[in-house]
């Protein structure tokens, strides 16, 4: 079982690096040219279309894997309940940003980039764990890179424009042409709208809808913060040390990403199978951990330049910071398939509102540092 998990993760993983080398490329094509400023305006920009699309999501894609798991489900129907619910909390989002908008939350153009920006989110995200849960691996590992090649390849057509507008317009028009490959179209004959169907689908996801929304203001919470709190600078900085240990913790997310539909199946996974996982993610994480610790000023100085030299030590922090998503990521999947998901909700909530105060307490009086070790901080209480 371990070897089959790591291969299907090894191949998911390899997939997922091929768009990340892109990605990141165009990250550190923007970094350098829009500066720290221009950038974090950028990243604002991200955070908000990574946190409306994984709260929107209300936990659907836990859901789905957990309910195949009983083995008289039939799949396309039950894709097509949680494909349901998920269009309407699609246009709940839009809603809510329109509204949000009337205060001139954003400027017009980029309100526009964002609600186009969630259609294919919510498509392809969704659909990850319908080929997840079928085991073709391979298919979700292609996603990615086919869609950040496209980005590239317009970007490249227009000579690499210093507009962060039209990336994010190509990478709207790519996610959709994509899309058209890769989500599983044949649900829609399935789609169902009554309301009674939602409110049962709804109940189901209840948990996973907490935990998702908690695990997410966890993760981007402190970026929204340093935006509002220290200004577009700043988070230009911290957003790049960040998108560093993001790119890196691609490993321990991919792995709990397969590992999610063995633990849901009752047996499938023993203990001491469990136990062999966190000892070889450990050993990973330790070796990722110290290079990114020893070569970070490097780092820094190579892909992103001199003017964010400023973010070594926020990577510094965020080295023992990866080393615990290593040795998290198995619990914590563990706990999200299982049936004390709603015993550790408090703590997840809990781990998640100390996260924030914290930041709101300590970064205007200490600044983007003060988010780095917060995160530390509350990584090792979670």
């Amino acid at each position: 079982m371990i070897k089959a998990l790591f291969k299907r993760t090894l191949t998911h993983l390899s997939g997922m690096v091929m768009g990340k080398i892109i990605t990141t490329a165009l990250f550190i094509l923007l970094a350098r040219i829009l500066l720290p400023t221009k950038f974090g305006q950028l990243v604002l920009i991200i955070t908000l279309a990574q946190l409306t699309t994984v709260i929107a999501e209300l936990g659907l894609k836990q859901t789905y894997m957990k309910l195949m798991g009983e083995k008289t489900r039939n799949r396309l129907i039950e894709f097509g309940k949680i494909f349901s619910l998920r269009l309407v909390t699609l246009v709940i989002s839009w809603f809510f940003f329109g509204l949000l908008n009337l205060f001139h939350f954003l400027a017009f153009d980029y309100f526009l980039l964002l609600s186009l920006i969630l259609l294919p989110s919510a498509l392809n995200s969704l659909a990850d764990a319908y080929y997840l849960e079928k085991k073709q691996i391979k298919k979700v590992s292609l996603k990615f890179p086919l869609i950040a090649s496209t980005v590239f390849l317009l970007w490249f057509l227009v000579g690499l424009r210093a507009d962060p507008k039209l990336v994010l317009f190509f990478w709207f028009l790519s996610s959709m042409l994509i899309s058209l490959w890769f989500f599983p179209w044949q649900v829609l004959k399935h789609l169902t709208f009554e309301l009674n169907a939602l409110q049962t689908t709804l109940k189901k996801t209840f948990s996973y809808a907490l935990l998702t929304a908690t695990s997410l203001a966890y993760a981007k919470g402190d970026q929204l913060l340093i935006g509002g709190l220290l200004g577009n600078y700043a988070l230009g900085i911290y957003g790049a040390a960040y998108r560093l240990l993001d790119t890196i913790a691609l490993a321990p997310n991919t792995l709990m990403q397969n590992l999610f539909p063995l633990t849901a199946r009752k047996g499938q996974v023993s203990w001491s199978q469990l136990k062999k996982i966190i000892l070889i993610l450990t050993s990973i994480g330790l070796v990722f951990s110290l290079t990114l610790g020893l070569f970070a000023p490097w780092l820094i100085q190579v892909t992103l330049g001199s003017a964010y030299l400023s973010a070594v030590k926020i990577v510094l922090i965020f080295a023992p910071v990866l080393f615990l998503f290593f040795i998290n990521a198995p619990l914590a999947t563990v706990v999200q398939s299982s049936e004390w998901v709603r015993q550790f909700l408090p703590f997840g909530i809990a781990n998640t509102t100390l996260n924030l105060l914290l930041n709101l307490l300590l970064l205007p009086q200490f600044g983007i540092t003060a988010g780095a070790w917060v995160m530390l901080t509350t990584e090792i209480c979670g």
